[in-house]
């Protein structure tokens, strides 16, 4: 004895981004690509501010230290 429903269902193929089974969404939505460079923005402008930052500093400590005799543990050579 066959099932006729089996075999109506077998011949079905089921096409891409069609739901697997009655509760599943489909396995691979995608959104379309962002085009809008903005969202990489915030992240050039922290890492600029930072390198800024980090020169001034480096810039402003340049002349501050004065070497008092030898370095313990270390000899010139």
């Amino acid at each position: 004895r066959q099932l006729t429903t089996t075999k109506n269902l077998a011949s079905r193929l089921r096409q891409p981004g069609e739901p697997t089974g009655p509760n599943e969404p489909p396995s691979h939505t995608t959104s379309p690509p962002s085009k809008s460079p903005l969202k990489v923005w915030p992240f050039i402008l922290i890492f600029a501010l930072g390198t800024f930052g980090f020169k001034k500093i480096v810039d402003q400590r340049k002349g501050e230290y004065k070497a008092k005799g030898p370095i313990a543990g270390h000899s010139p050579s």
